[in-house]
């Protein structure tokens, strides 16, 4: 199964929001890394997909059961995708519908869905 996620981390570097949802339209929102390796489990999560999920959003995990789960051998980086599909272009970040208003926080699980 699946898995697309996106955090949302704070100035110290300390998860505010996990947002994840599956194929089958499952979702999660939450900042506790343990009920995100339940849900993962729960939805048989074997590969997870993210934009700049390698580089960025696994740095911030604390759980060693998440580094184990997602990793270089199950993570879909879509930042590497965007790079071959759009070779000319350098900056690759993405513009979430959500995030017209710059004061408001992002919801993680927007990005995604």
């Amino acid at each position: 199964m699946l898995i697309y996620f996106d955090l949302e981390v704070k100035s110290n570097n300390k998860i505010l929001s996990i947002g994840a949802t599956t194929e089958s339209n499952s979702s999660f929102v939450s900042s506790d890394e343990t009920a995100f390796v339940e849900f993962i489990h729960k939805e048989k999560g074997a590969f997870f997909v993210g934009h700049n999920i390698i580089k960025h959003d696994v740095n911030y995990f604390r759980s060693d059961n998440l580094k184990k789960l997602i990793n270089h051998k199950t993570a879909v980086d879509t930042l590497y995708l965007s790079t071959l599909i759009y070779p000319k272009k350098p900056y690759h970040s993405l513009v979430k519908n959500d995030k017209l208003n710059v004061d408001q926080l992002n919801n993680p699980l927007k990005g995604i869905r």
